[in-house]
């Protein structure tokens, strides 16, 4: 267990460990004569201290100390000659936090007085411009290890810094380095918001992230933060950035590095809520993560804005947290795996168990957990609810006690809210190491001043989708690989045409900049029509409908850009305001996951890609069409499933399957199946109820680790390939399949 004990009053102390030969320490305590060094460090023979201003080395020998007038200063590095075969543990008290350290031009001897094992990337980010070779002395082995800032991190062998510690900064100009949090949030203001409001925001924002980052080892760069006046310049604003569709009405929340707070709803508290979400994404390695229980996260961010309202604006810790307990037993349930956001007796449940963890553990590691989680085996943390094996054996093992124990304890008794915990003593939560930096042009070359959210493909495609909402030129924290530019939206869904590169974020601590040209800045061209089933007709009303989707299509005719999706009415009608480009239309189910019924060709509706018709809205601005569906209705498939020894099975995860007669995923060519439909988990009782939309179906069964068993069909069930069998629906929904499944070779 990974249990830290933390000092009572805040006085944490440090313990140094130095060699036989040099050493080179951090002074972090109050200036104080160079003789108390002697005092305390038995074997300590002589001290040697860089002048820059002078350029110049002086020494002090054991001898030596009382006559001699160096001073320790706070933030500066000094080197200590041990004598003797034997190393030397070396206990003082940890020094403040928050401190600016002055750097000037040429070879700088400093300490590192921020929290513990920061990044050294990190730690150098806001200097990076300045320096070039950074380094700290490896003391056991009598060599330096060196962080050349140029050159990629590869070539680095100073990988992170802690609290005391001495580092070697050689700079090309004059700066100052804030070791503590590096750059702080962006704020932008929207609204009629007043001077003394943000003021009041900019004073709330720093006195949080001090807080958290003292009490929770929590440290993070490249945050961006609006400020709303209130909820109508709020869903104004969102609508404009992101479309109606995703506009959020919300007093606050937080999507990855982001932060979105609005003054109005008068807690000024929830933007510490939604701050400590931007530390939890940092500790998952900003989107690594699978979602942990809503009663963690939620849970966690509940405790810090107690924690924040009490020691930023004054209020009772104890008294907030009995209020918020006594509403979330109203109906008496306990921790649940739910990810539902609206679930807030989670919030506050989760807040009490945070509580009850952190009597017996350091505040740290609830970020330290999240990051765990993120490091998992690929494969392992497969749960997005956190109830899958590896999340509660980790959990157990962090916080010594299990999921069902700690719930088990909540349900006891009213916990007793005392005093929160302190401050932690290492860190837990990283900054991104990169920034990408974009530049938006109108078609005509220059500067495109509005707003827009552009969409990329991350480094790993299979994880996570980055998306940025920036006007003219921004720029996001980012990890190092290969990103694509996936769509451009300039407001109210109005996806257009671009011209962008393939952008290389390299391993290096240098800002690149790439510029993304729109061929469009509006939707002032239209596609519109009508979809009717097999029968001619509109989809029957108990249909859960289809999308219409037009893809724009780029000059090698590959469409990678994020279509534009339109549901039709009860008659089928639809209209989609697009940009004027070149399409394909794709008719697609609602609930398939992805699956197309088919493209839309002059003969019709065709499973083929190559065959598809492209509309050129270039040219024609407005154009009619009509689709006719092989299907009159979605169906859906259910049952239940039984293990080798006849009992229900639960949590297995469970889809169905279109074969080559059905309708596949667009861009998919030759495929011999096609995912349709819903992944879902068998219930309790191990039962499953899954739409489908296709004339073939069979169900598709893996265990809770991802292993595949196999597949039932009206032939049975199999686990061979060549023994597939499907059912014809003819749209009729399959009901009261009973699935029995022989031993399995799943572990």
């Amino acid at each position: 267990m990974a249990n830290l004990v933390l000092a009572d009053d805040g006085g944490d102390s440090i313990a140094t460990e130095l060699y036989p030969g040099w050493n080179l320490i951090g002074w972090v305590g109050q200036a104080a004569p160079v003789g108390e060094l002697f005092e305390v460090i038995s074997p300590l023979d002589l001290v040697g201290s860089y002048d820059l201003a002078s350029a110049s080395w002086t020494e002090t020998a054991r001898e030596e100390r009382s006559q001699s007038p160096l001073i320790l200063r706070p933030g500066r590095a000094y080197w200590l000659r041990l004598a003797g075969p034997e190393s030397f543990t070396w206990i003082r008290e940890r020094g403040a936090y928050n401190n600016d350290v002055q750097l000037r031009e040429g070879n700088n001897f400093v300490a590192w007085r921020a929290l513990d094992r920061v990044p050294a990337a990190s730690g150098l980010r806001q200097i990076r411009h300045s320096v070039v070779m950074a380094g700290s002395w490896d003391a056991a082995s009598q060599r330096w290890r060196l962080a050349p800032v140029p050159l990629p991190f590869s070539s680095w062998s100073l990988a992170e810094f802690n609290h005391g510690e001495g580092l070697w900064i050689k700079a090309s100009e004059d700066t100052t380095w804030r070791q503590l949090t590096g750059e702080r949030p962006s704020v932008s203001f929207v609204g009629e918001v007043t001077e003394q409001q943000r003021v009041e925001a900019l004073a709330e924002l720093e006195a949080y992230r001090e807080l958290f980052a003292t009490t929770f080892g929590g440290v993070v760069s490249g945050t961006h933060v609006v400020v709303f006046s209130d909820i109508d310049a709020n869903l104004e604003w969102s609508r404009a950035v992101w479309g109606t569709g995703r506009a959020r009405e919300s007093c606050g929340f937080a999507r990855s590095w982001d932060i979105y707070y609005t003054i109005a709803c008068g807690d000024k508290s929830i933007l510490a809520h939604e701050y400590f979400h931007v530390l939890q994404s940092a500790a998952s390695d900003w989107g690594g993560l699978a979602l942990a229980p809503l009663w963690i996260t939620e849970g966690e961010a509940m405790y810090a804005q107690r924690l924040a309202a009490s020691r930023v604006e004054g209020l009772e810790f104890a008294e907030l947290m009995r209020s918020g307990w006594q509403r979330s037993q109203a109906d008496g349930r306990g921790l649940s795996s739910a990810t539902d956001v609206y679930d807030h007796h989670q919030y506050e449940t989760g807040a009490a168990a945070i509580h009850l963890l952190l009597q017996t553990n350091a505040a740290e590691e609830l970020l330290l957990y999240v990051r765990r989680l993120s490091e998992a085996p690929a494969g392992e943390h497969y749960l997005a609810s956190g109830g899958d094996p590896y999340s509660r054996a980790v959990f157990t093992e962090q916080f010594g006690i299990s999921i069902p124990d700690l719930d088990a304890l909540l349900g006891i008794a009213t916990p007793e809210f005392g005093p929160p915990l302190k401050r932690a003593v290492r860190l837990q939560t990283q900054e991104p190491p990169l920034r990408l930096q974009v530049q938006l042009e109108s078609p005509d070359g220059s500067r495109y001043d509005g707003t827009a959210v552009i969409r990329f493909l991350a480094p790993d495609p299979g994880q996570h989708f980055t998306e940025l909402a920036i006007g003219g030129s921004s720029s996001i924290p980012v990890v190092a690989g290969r990103y694509e530019v996936q769509s451009v939206d300039v407001g109210g869904g109005c996806q257009v045409g671009f011209d962008a590169p393939e952008i290389l974020v390299e391993d290096k601590l240098v800002d690149s900049v790439w510029t993304v040209r729109l061929e469009a800045t509006g939707c002032d061209a239209g596609v519109s029509g009508t979809v009717l089933g097999r029968d001619g007709q509109p989809l029957q009303p108990r249909a859960r409908g289809v999308w219409v989707e037009l893809f724009p299509e780029s000059d090698d005719g590959f469409h990678w850009s994020q279509a534009t999706q339109v549901v039709p009415d009860a008659q089928g009608r639809f209209e989609a305001n697009v940009a004027p480009d070149r399409y394909a239309i794709a008719v697609s189910p609602i609930e398939s996951g992805g699956a197309v019924f088919g493209w839309l060709t002059e003969a019709g509706l065709s499973l083929v890609r190559a065959h598809r018709t492209i509309l050129d809205l270039r040219t024609d601005s407005t154009q009619e069409v009509t689709i006719r569906l092989p299907i009159s209705r979605t169906i859906r498939v259910s049952g239940v499933v039984y293990d080798g020894n006849g009992r229900p099975a639960e949590n297995l995860t469970i889809f169905v399957e279109g074969s080559s007669e059905g309708y596949l995923r667009p861009g998919s060519e030759g495929m011999s199946r096609g995912y349709i439909g819903w992944i879902q988990r068998t219930d309790s009782g191990g039962g499953f109820d899954i739409p489908f939309a296709g004339q073939d179906v069979v169900v598709v069964l893996f265990t809770e680790d991802n292993c595949h068993l196999g597949w039932f069909g009206p032939d049975g069930f199999t686990n061979d390939l060549s023994g597939l069998s499907y059912w014809d629906t003819q749209d009729r929904d399959i009901r009261g399949l009973s699935i029995h499944l022989p031993p399995s070779t799943c572990e």
